[in-house]
């Protein structure tokens, strides 16, 4: 099973990558936490949103093969 995984914004450069193809065997159910790289899981939950294939989704989401999976910063303003 394979998943594309998008990073945005300054979160690229904590990952390494803008884009990488996450392989997982297919036997094993996968949640998005599961296929987003470390260091931008130590930021914390709160620290960035997750879509999948363009929706809200948490780090306890399933994904299935083919998904599409955008990690973008958060936005603050005032």
């Amino acid at each position: 099973m394979s998943v594309r995984v998008i990073y945005l914004g300054y979160l690229s450069d904590l990952a390494g990558t803008k884009e990488e193809e996450v392989v997982l065997p297919e036997s094993r159910a996968a949640l998005v936490r599961s296929v987003i790289n470390a260091r931008v899981l130590s930021l914390g939950e709160g620290s960035f949103i997750v879509l999948v294939n363009g929706a809200p989704a948490s780090l306890n989401s399933a994904v299935k093969p083919g998904d599409t999976i955008k990690v973008l910063p958060h936005v603050g303003g005032g």
